[in-house]
């Protein structure tokens, strides 16, 4: 007897042998794996079951005398698996009817070996799919594998896309929509909320909604005639708008845009300074006469309750400057003369500060105008170097002699002695405090403390004037910091609960508040800004001058570049974390977000605007830093400087030509 044998490795192979009591007489296995073939092949051999008969149809059994008592009928055993007899059959098989249990259905499903499958084809018998069949199992696995590996494919390609777009367009910032604000240039623009944008130029003020682009409403300022002066405003508060026009301070309803009230100044703004909790007006009846009176106006309203209080001051008038000698008279050094400091005898100036106005009477006590060296005293090159290697140092002193000629290579300091009063002229009671300084001087207001700053010395004083304590700065403070008009924008001192941050032309140095120690100096030649964020970390903007630079301020050097710089300081320690140069020269603190800008000029483009009449505008980027590490994460360019700009998270608000443009990008 000859039969063909296909194996579950796949394998088909003949076996030849005599039945022997309807048995294989010895064992068969597969040439390909070795499988003991033997028992299937006896299987095969069985004979088939007779079915069983019919079973007769249920009829109505009749009644059964009770005497009689039938005969027990033994009950017929449950069917086993023909290949695991201890298993209970769970169907038979489609081709032979052999009873199966679950574990054959693993191996063949519906049939009962590879015999009964290539029967079932070759008969045309149609047998489904079990579920659970090792191959159903590893075939669905395997679909279930690929479809898998599609999904995450797909999902890969889908977040590099997003990536990429993200990285080259999302992430950057967008014009997302421009309002027109009519004509006048921008003097204010400033987030005032969520949302909430609060511009204003010269005859208009406005809130906009960025989130929802639409102004929330605008108004002219009835009543005030006039266009508000540079610095001039708005003031805002949580529910006020204070703005200037004219002669009036105008008090505008934050929510509606709706004039609440008119503060009419006497005679004529001269300035208009802000302190957290009120307004103080100077003002005079003629602002334009030759010989300034010495009386002035002097009007303090409280921002709280718009309450204005307003009293005749009398003022220090200083002479009249001394006329300077014409270029053109021999000898008269008009160059020499134009960089020595003006030295002002006697001025008053009225600051707010907490709860009040001091009054700041200064006078001249002695004057010295001291003179520095400003470029150094070079030797003169021999002539056999002069060669192109050394081009840039003969270039570099030439430029010096020529610049040495013109001005005697000299540069002036005011270190005159002031004596300076300090006393409340609204507030509340105080003590005056009189003293002598070395240095032109100035009072710059904090929280908690007013600072007296002058040449080299820093005196701290309370809200009632008296003194604190004294202490000695490595460097004067830039003279262009001392200025009322630059002292109201920038200041050189910043205080944050415990520790006061002073910088001079060359260190950053951090005092205890109450007392006046130092508590770490940071040396860094050109500090023009300091601030914190919401983490209390503090943010610097400086230069890669050195202190050589401060002396030798008309030295110069062919090839080195001074550029601005960005630092993150920690306050405790005083320690650099990180610096970033080529990123602005302004810096802006908002929501989380570290934000630089840098205004510079571009040569052409700026000639040919002068050349055709229209003003320099130069060029504007903004970079955004991280705030960990100080790397930049994008620079956005755009062509001429904008009249204000202002930031809030991930929106940007730029003010230019009477356009207001809003900025958008998207940030994780």
């Amino acid at each position: 007897m000859k039969i063909t044998i296909e194996c579950h490795c796949g394998q088909r192979y003949d076996a030849e042998f005599e039945p022997a009591a309807g048995r294989v007489p010895q064992p068969i296995t597969c040439p390909g794996c070795g499988t003991d073939a033997t028992a299937t092949i006896n299987d095969a051999l069985a004979p088939v079951p007779a079915a069983a008969p019919p079973r007769p149809p249920l009829r109505k059994a009749e009644p059964v005398p009770t005497t009689a008592s039938p005969a027990p009928v033994a009950a017929e055993a449950p069917a086993r698996c023909f290949r695991h007899p201890d298993q209970p059959v769970e169907v038979f098989c489609f081709v032979c009817k052999k009873p199966m249990c679950a574990a054959c259905m693993e191996l063949y499903g519906f049939v009962c070996s590879p015999y009964c499958r290539r029967q079932a084809k070759e008969r045309g018998l149609e047998i489904p799919e079990y579920e659970k069949q090792r191959d159903v199992v590893a075939r669905q696995q395997q679909k279930h594998g690929k479809r898998v590996a599609l999904a995450a494919t797909l999902g890969v390609v889908a977040l590099g896309g997003l990536w990429l777009w993200y990285a080259f367009w999302g992430s950057q910032p967008h014009v997302t929509h421009t309002f027109d604000l009519g004509q006048g240039e921008a003097q204010f623009c400033q987030f005032v909320g969520p949302h909430q944008l609060l511009v204003a130029n010269g005859t208009r003020v406005a809130l906009f909604d960025t989130g929802r682009y639409r102004p929330l409403w605008k108004t002219d300022a009835p009543g005030a005639a006039g266009r508000a002066e540079p610095g001039a405003g708005p003031f805002v508060t949580p529910q006020r708008v204070w703005v200037q026009r004219g002669p009036a301070l105008i008090q505008i309803d934050r929510a509606t845009g709706q004039t609440k009230a008119t503060v009419s100044v006497p005679g004529q703004i001269r300035r208009v300074a802000q302190h957290a909790t009120s307004l103080v007006v100077e003002s005079a009846d003629n602002l334009l006469a030759q010989r300034p009176a010495n009386q002035e106006h002097l009007t303090y309203i409280d921002l709280a309750t718009g309450k204005a209080a307003s009293q005749v001051v009398t003022i220090l008038i200083p002479p009249p400057p001394p006329v300077r000698r014409a270029d053109n008279e021999p000898g008269s050094g008009a160059e020499e003369e134009l960089q020595k400091p003006r030295v002002i005898e006697a001025r008053t100036e009225f600051i707010p500060v907490e709860n009040g106005v001091l009054r700041c009477d200064i006078t001249i006590a002695r004057t010295n105008i001291v003179s520095y060296q400003a470029i150094k005293a070079g030797q003169p090159l021999a002539d056999n170097e002069m060669s192109v290697a050394n081009s840039a140092a003969i270039a570099a002193q030439v430029v010096n002699d020529m610049t040495r000629q013109r001005t005697g290579g000299i540069r002036y300091a005011d270190e005159s002695v002031y004596r300076v009063t300090l006393q409340r002229v609204l507030g509340g009671p105080a003590t005056n405090w009189t003293g002598e300084v070395t240095g032109p001087p100035a009072v710059f207001p904090l929280t908690t403390l007013n600072l007296l700053i002058a040449g080299r010395e820093l005196i701290a004083l309370d809200q009632q004037n008296r003194k604190l304590w004294a202490s000695k700065l490595p460097y004067p403070v830039a003279p262009a910091l001392l200025s009322p008009e630059i002292g109201d924008q920038i200041s050189p001192a910043l205080e944050d609960g415990d520790t006061v941050y002073v910088f001079d032309q060359g260190v950053l140095t951090a005092f205890a508040r109450a007392t006046g120690d130092v508590r770490w100096r940071l040396a860094s030649v050109g500090v023009t800004q300091i601030g914190l964020d919401a983490q209390g970390m503090l943010y610097v903007t400086t230069s890669t001058a050195n202190p050589e630079d401060i002396q030798y301020t008309q030295q110069f050097k062919l090839g080195r570049r001074v550029e601005a710089v960005i630092m993150k300081v920690d306050p405790r320690t005083g320690k650099t974390l990180w610096r970033m140069q080529q990123s602005g020269d302004h810096f802006y603190l908002a929501d989380g977000v570290v934000y630089c800008t840098e205004s510079s000029g571009s040569g052409l483009q700026d000639f040919a605007n002068m050349a055709g009449g229209h003003p320099v505008t130069g060029n504007f980027r903004i970079f955004r830093i991280a705030p960990r590490s100080g790397k930049r994460l994008w620079e956005y360019y755009r062509a001429g400087g904008p009249e204000a700009v202002a930031f809030q998270g991930a929106t940007i608000a730029l003010v230019s030509d009477g356009q207001l443009e809003i900025l958008k990008y998207l940030a994780f």
